[in-house]
C-alpha cells in the first residue's frame, strides 16, 4: 500500500481541499436499490472479510473484492463505503479496504485515471484524513482472473460451511503435509470419493485461506497434479 503523507505538498490540490464534502467518513457499504441492481452489471457475494452481503457494480470490482479474500495483510474491506460530493457531483468510490492497518480507498475505473478535476480533490481530502487512495484500471484486475477466481471457488466454499468443525481434519492434513515432499492435490484429497472426504476438502481449503498451506493462485481449477507447498 502507499505510503499516505502526513502533510499536503501538492498546493492545487490543498486549494481545492474545499470542493469535497460528506456527512460521514465511518466506512458502510451504500444501499443499492432493486433498479440500480437491474440497470448496471452488479454482483452480489458473501464474504469473509465483510460483515454484510456486498454488492459489486462492475467484475473487476467483484475480483478485486476476491484477491483481497486472499490476500493475508487484509483485515477488512467494505465496497463503496462513502457517499461524497466533489465540484457539487454525487461521488461513491469502489472499496475501502484495511492492510497491514492502513486505510485506503480504491477506485476502479476502466483505464486507472480520474479526471484532474477529481482525482486532485480526492487525493487531498482522504489524504487531510489520514487515508490513502489510488485508482486501478479494469484491465490491471482483468489480468488477474484465474487469481481471483482461485480465491472466489475457495471463498464460496468457505461462507456455505462456517457452521461446521474442521479442527481434527485441519490437525490431520497439516501433520501429513509435514512429512510428505513433493505434495500434490491428489496426495491430499480424494476427488473420486467428495461425499465421505469432504470435510477433509474443506479443511484444506481453510488451510489454503489462512495461509497454512499454498497451491499457485494462477492455476484454477485445481487438479490432482496442482503442487501443494507449506507456508513459511
Amino acid at each position: 500500500m502507499a505510503h499516505v503523507p502526513h502533510t499536503l505538498v501538492d498546493p492545487v490540490s490543498l486549494a481545492s481541499l474545499g470542493a469535497v464534502s460528506t456527512n460521514s467518513l465511518v466506512p458502510a457499504q451504500q444501499p443499492t436499490s432493486l433498479p440500480q441492481l437491474r440497470a448496471k452489471d452488479a454482483y452480489q457475494q458473501r464474504c469473509l472479510k465483510c460483515s454484510e452481503l456486498c454488492t459489486f457494480y462492475s467484475y473487476p470490482a467483484l475480483l478485486r473484492a476476491a484477491l483481497f479474500e486472499g490476500d493475508a495483510a487484509v483485515t477488512t474491506f467494505i465496497p463503496r463505503p462513502f457517499n461524497l460530493r466533489v465540484n457539487g457531483c454525487s461521488y461513491t468510490p469502489s472499496i475501502y479496504v484495511v492492510r497491514a492497518d492502513q486505510r485506503q480507498v480504491i477506485d476502479l475505473t476502466l483505464d486507472g485515471t480520474l479526471p484532474d478535476e477529481q482525482r486532485r480533490p480526492l487525493a487531498a481530502f482522504f489524504t487531510q484524513h489520514g487515508l490513502g487512495f489510488e485508482v486501478q484500471s479494469h484491465k490491471a484486475l482483468l489480468a488477474r482472473e484465474a487469481e481471483a477466481q482461485h480465491w472466489l471457488m475457495i471463498l464460496r466454499a468457505l461462507v456455505v460451511t462456517q457452521h461446521l468443525s474442521t479442527e481434527t481434519q485441519e490437525f490431520q492434513l497439516w501433520q501429513q503435509c509435514q512429512t510428505l515432499t513433493d505434495i500434490t492435490v491428489g496426495d491430499i484429497l480424494d476427488v473420486g470419493n467428495r461425499t465421505q472426504h469432504y470435510l477433509k476438502e474443506l479443511a484444506f481449503y481453510r488451510l489454503l485461506y489462512r495461509h497454512r498451506l499454498r497451491v499457485d493462485p494462477s492455476q484454477t481449477p485445481l487438479t490432482l497434479d496442482t503442487p501443494v507447498t507449506l507456508c513459511t
